[in-house]
This record gives C-alpha cells, sequence and structure tokens, in this order.
C-alpha cells in the first residue's frame, strides 16, 4: 500500500511539471460523446497528431479530483442555470496550463512535453449547451454516436438519467417525455435507463446542430476507418491522418471492460464489422423493436430498428 501511494504520489509531481503548453493557431478540439462511446478510442487517434494534449473527461463528478478545479459539486450542478461561468473558468485556466495536475500522464502515449493544442474529452457535461461551447472558446466540435442499445449493454449507472427530473434540463422536454423519463428512472429496466439517458443525453445538441460541427459514428470508425479517418483529417486539421489510422487499429486504454476477442477484431480489418453487431446476440428482436421506439418518444432519428450503422443522413461518409 505505502509503495502504491508513494508512486502516485511522484507520478502527481511529474505531471505538475510534465508540460508546457502555447495555444497555436489551429483550435482546439471539443469532443462530445456518451459514456462508452468509444470517446477514449477517439482521443487517442486525435493525440496521436503532432502538438496534441488532452483533457481527459474534467467534469465526470464520479472523480473527486474533479470538483475543486471545476468548481461543479455533482451531476446536477454541471446543468444548473448559472453552470456557464464555471466551464469557462476551469477550460481557460486549462488552455493557460494553470491546471498543471491535470497534465496528461508521461508514461501515457503520445505523451509530449511541448504542445499548442488540446482535445477535451466531454462525455458528462455540457450536452445542452454545445454551441456555447463553440463560440466562447472558438473550438472545433466533434460530436460522436454510437448505438444506444451496445452503449447501454456497457454501463453501470446513468448518472444523467439519475438528476434528471431536477435538472433544468426538464425544460427542454415536453411533459410527456419528462413524464416517461421519470417513470423509467424510477422503474424501468437496465437497458430502458440506458436508453432513456442516451437520449436525453443527445437530443438537446440534435436540436441545435450547426453545419461548422462534425458528427461522426463509432460504428464507421470501425468499418471503414481509412475514409472516416480522411474527412476528421480535413474537417478538424489533422495532418497525420497515417499516424491517425495507426491508432485506430489499437484498442483504447479503456478496453479492459472488453474481451480480448474485441481486442483482436479490432487489429483485423476483415472482422471489424462483427464489433458494431456483436451485442445483438444479447438481446431479442422484440427487445430491440422495443427499445427503439424509445427514441421515437425523443424524437431522434440517428439509429434505427434492425440497423447497425448509423442513419445515412447523419453519415459523416455520404
Amino acid at each position: 500500500m505505502k509503495n502504491q501511494t508513494m508512486k502516485k504520489t511522484i507520478r502527481s509531481v511529474v505531471q505538475r511539471v510534465s508540460n508546457i503548453h502555447v495555444p497555436g493557431h489551429e483550435k482546439d478540439i471539443f469532443l462530445f460523446a456518451t459514456p462508452r462511446g468509444g470517446s477514449t478510442w477517439f482521443m487517442e487517434m486525435i493525440c496521436s497528431q503532432p502538438g496534441f494534449k488532452y483533457c481527459w473527461e474534467p467534469f465526470n463528478m464520479r472523480l473527486d479530483r474533479n470538483r475543486i478545479p471545476t468548481g461543479f459539486k455533482d451531476f446536477l450542478d454541471l446543468y444548473s442555470v448559472n453552470a456557464n461561468s464555471k466551464y469557462e473558468s476551469y477550460v481557460r485556466r486549462f488552455i493557460e496550463n494553470k491546471i498543471p495536475s491535470h497534465n496528461p500522464d508521461p508514461l501515457k502515449p503520445n505523451y509530449r512535453f511541448l504542445t499548442n493544442r488540446i482535445v477535451f474529452k466531454l462525455i458528462h457535461a455540457g450536452t445542452d449547451r454545445v454551441g456555447w461551447f463553440e463560440d466562447t472558446f472558438n473550438g472545433s466540435i466533434l460530436i460522436l454516436l454510437r448505438h444506444p442499445i451496445p452503449v447501454s449493454l456497457s454501463r453501470t449507472r446513468f448518472p444523467l438519467l439519475e438528476v434528471f427530473p431536477e435538472a433544468n434540463l426538464v425544460e427542454h422536454f415536453s411533459p410527456e417525455q419528462v413524464a416517461f423519463a421519470d417513470k423509467v428512472r424510477r422503474s424501468g429496466s437496465h437497458l430502458e435507463k440506458g436508453i432513456v439517458a442516451w437520449c436525453i443525453h443527445n437530443a438537446l445538441w440534435l436540436r441545435e446542430k450547426r453545419d461548422s460541427w462534425v458528427v461522426a459514428s463509432y460504428e464507421e470508425a470501425v468499418t471503414n476507418p481509412e475514409d472516416l479517418i480522411n474527412h476528421l483529417g480535413d474537417k478538424l486539421v489533422l495532418p497525420r491522418v497515417d499516424m491517425m489510422l495507426a491508432a485506430s487499429r489499437k484498442a483504447s486504454t479503456t478496453t479492459y471492460k472488453s474481451s480480448e476477442e474485441r481486442r483482436k477484431l479490432l487489429e483485423n480489418d476483415s472482422n471489424r464489422a462483427k464489433l458494431i453487431s456483436s451485442w445483438r446476440s444479447k438481446i431479442s428482436v422484440d427487445d430491440e423493436k422495443h427499445l427503439m421506439q424509445i427514441l421515437q418518444r425523443f424524437e431522434i432519428d440517428l439509429y434505427r430498428e434492425g440497423e447497425d450503422s448509423i442513419s445515412a443522413k447523419y453519415s459523416l461518409l455520404t
């Protein structure tokens, strides 16, 4: 125990002096995604690019280390009417390198001492104010999607749904949608809760969507990585697409939740399609129909019953 504590202390001290960040000419990237949606994988692909460092889940209120630097108390606080000032204070201080304790670990891949761009990975916050993030920080917006059923299958808790009845978010939904969400929160199955949480998370940015935002899907990154990464390179000014493609063939650092078989499929282009359909063996056709009808309740057409990939109208490759 003492050795582990000592290692953590040493690593923390090293992180405080491990980076000099001077913003460059290109925009920082704000990556919005649902938990378990592939955001770490995408973040690591982006961080393969020269000059990048990452800001990993700064508003994940499950992590005690985030509460003091961000000023947020809990998940409910993330969606309060006065949250913007806390978001702005944290992001600007991070850009100015004034939160060194949150610098990337020097022992992680793609570590750099000198950086000029940042990718902010946001999976628990800001989904109700994506446009505000773009306007306030003059950043590039990347929204990552993944089919709601495999996302829900791989999650254990749904913090956004848990605080939903008390959050200002309810003002953006119809009384029928709010009542349905609350019913599921109180007595729904695990998968029903996951789907409703996914809908709440994605409904608001979808209404606000701007042409300047890049919307990418996990499924297309898995099955057609070369074309998707070329598009991302063009739209987000990521020049070394060869390095991104190489990174796309590696499992993310959070794939401890995935099986060794999934790791091997990711490394083999000919078998990658199995990665986006394997969830079908875990639920029935009737279950899928029931769960996908929840998306209709929230007027979301990002994914459709019987299809593994994102709807064509939202595909970056059509």
